[in-house]
């Protein structure tokens, strides 16, 4: 018989199938373990959340136009929490509230109920969060990193259960960045940037973002970005008035103050500006800015280099640590973020030599283990998370820059 005409059938990294089954099965077990223990038994209400609660509550109740006025925040806690708590909760000189306006509108459906229903609801939201990442890093990868890897990964991260036991949105920020990704992938770029418009509600990851489009060449995404995050603004100026947002312009200052002197603060965060501070002593605003955008230009400098001549796993896992790197405020429940850059970085183990593995385990394990080098202190100690997000940085840049392909 001649020789076959089919074409070589190229491999690739997918899991088996049976193995992606069992995988989850114990999704299912994982969660249901996670529900039962933390829906019901979580305080977040009592910590963060209790502020985003209060500004929802706020809304819900037709008092937008008060969102900052600290003696009716202090009158909408004293009927749901106690006094020792309200006071945990006040930030001297701050009032309750470090948020814009644009997340008091979308809290406030929890707002409508109270606050230990808020809790509840929120880890229901952020095990769909976590859901909705999984698919959607799946959906960019072809399935060659399986949801069900993506679902345990942070269901199991210590940053995980402190992100809903405090009553954190870290999973929503981390859903609306990975899925943002993917629909880029899949060059819709206008819908792609209507769903990172959206982290309007944070700007600070908003500012983190924006630079994406452009360095992935896909600047049409910037009229979804705009069409998305205008119209929450807008939203919030008609329920809360312009002169809201003036009022957090002005919390937002004082935050920037408190963020590099306030004793927990400076231990919990994880960005890379904290990490320098660490070992460099406090540096200047200018200084940190300069710092995230080094990261972005490296980072844009890399993906151009490699574009073409390496895998698209490993320059998305560039961007993903360009993201967490050059974002210049967050504290350490928000490392999850980096999560995605890992798992793309192992979806290529099969390519990587024995060097390569080596380095990167080593780094894995310092950012998923990062709590046990320091598990009595964790999170108030070093952000090791951090620097193991810029050793993987650094690892993906050195190989996007070899002229053989990964």
């Amino acid at each position: 018989m001649g020789e076959s005409n089919q074409p070589d059938v190229p491999t690739n990294n997918r899991a088996p199938k049976s193995l992606q089954w069992w995988l989850c099965v114990a999704n299912a077990c994982v969660a249901l373990c996670f529900y039962i223990t933390t829906a019901h038994l979580g305080v977040g209400h009592r910590g963060d959340l209790g502020r985003m609660w209060m500004a929802g509550r706020l809304v819900a109740e037709g008092q937008g136009e008060s969102l900052y006025d600290q003696v009716q925040q202090e009158a909408t806690l004293r009927h749901y929490l106690d006094k020792d708590t309200i006071q945990d909760l006040h930030q001297k000189g701050i009032g309750w509230l470090t948020y814009p306006p644009v997340q008091g509108i979308l809290y406030a459906p929890l707002g409508a109920t109270s606050p230990a229903a808020a809790q509840w609801w929120m880890v229901q939201i952020s095990l769909c969060a976590v859901i909705l990442a999984a698919f959607g890093m799946s959906r960019a990868t072809s399935g060659v990193v399986p949801a069900s890897i993506v679902v345990l990964t942070l269901l199991f991260q210590p940053a995980f259960f402190c992100n809903v036991g405090s009553g954190q949105n870290a999973t929503v920020t981390l859903a609306i960045v990975v899925v943002g990704w993917s629909l880029l992938q899949r060059d819709r770029s206008v819908l792609a940037g209507a769903v990172l418009g959206l982290l309007a509600y944070k700007p600070t990851w908003g500012l983190a973002v924006c630079w994406i489009p452009m360095v992935t060449g896909h600047p049409r995404a910037y009229l979804g970005m705009f069409a998305s995050g205008m119209f929450l603004v807008i939203a919030s100026i008609a329920i809360c008035g312009a002169h809201a947002w003036a009022e957090w312009f002005e919390i937002a200052r004082q935050v920037e103050v408190g963020y590099a002197s306030h004793g927990d603060w400076v231990w919990a965060r994880r960005d890379l500006v904290g990490l320098v501070e660490h070992g460099f002593g406090k540096v200047s605003s200018v200084v940190s800015w300069g710092i995230s955008t080094c990261v972005v230009l490296l980072t844009a400098l890399a993906l151009h280099q490699g574009s073409g001549k390496s895998s698209e796993r490993i320059q998305g896992s560039l961007l993903f640590c360009g993201v967490v790197l050059s974002c210049t405020k967050f504290m350490y429940y928000d490392i999850l973020m980096a999560t995605p850059a890992f798992l793309l970085a192992w979806s290529e183990w099969k390519q990587l030599t024995r060097a390569r593995a080596f380095v990167l385990t080593i780094l894995s394990s310092l950012f998923f283990g990062a709590f046990l080098f320091a598990y009595d202190t964790w999170p108030l100690c070093l952000p090791l998370e951090t620097a193991a997000t810029l050793g993987l940085w650094m690892w993906c840049i050195w190989l996007l820059m070899k002229r053989q392909a990964v």
